[in-house]
């Protein structure tokens, strides 16, 4: 009998020892969940914040981008952009009214072979070339409208830059 109880209370000490270690893990896994909520809050409020910031810095960009190409688009000046390769990307109404092409006209073609007379041709290739190079140019120069009369006209290259590429 006397054995019995031994074992009965030995049963109910362990059980007993078991129920508290249950315990101490609930406790511990519920202030680990309370953790994990406080971080999951403070992760949101810096995803928020960040958003924020893309949001303006992405509105930002628009509206310089846009004041660019305004300044583009209403200059007096003749302004047509190419590629690493010499061929037309884009041009303005000032290009389009000075020598009569249209923007559709002139996208992907070679502006000195456009505008170019054969007797500029190699003068207006090398100029190009200086640009595509790096190099700022500025010269006068006589160039030819889509109907073939002559302009003279002041000639800029700028090479645009942008994060160290051309």
């Amino acid at each position: 009998l006397i054995l019995q109880s031994l074992i009965f209370a030995l049963g109910l000490v362990l059980i007993f020892v078991a129920i508290i270690g249950m315990q101490q893990a609930i406790k511990r896994s519920q202030a680990h969940e309370q953790d994990l909520q406080e971080h999951n809050r403070q992760l949101k409020k810096v995803m928020t914040t960040l958003e924020e910031r893309i949001s303006d810095r992405t509105s930002e960009i628009t509206r310089q981008k846009q004041f660019f190409e305004a300044l583009v688009l209403n200059s007096p000046i003749a302004i047509v952009t190419l590629d690493n390769e010499g061929q037309i990307l884009s041009c303005n109404p000032a290009f389009e009214a000075l020598f009569g092409f249209q923007q559709d006209e002139v996208h992907g073609r070679y502006l000195d072979q456009m505008i170019s007379t054969p007797g500029t041709r190699m003068a207006a290739a090398s100029l190009t070339q200086q640009v595509l190079g790096g190099e700022t140019v500025e010269q006068s120069g006589l160039r030819q409208r889509k109907d073939g009369t002559a302009v003279d006209l002041e000639i800029y290259g700028v090479p645009v830059i942008l994060d160290d590429q051309q």
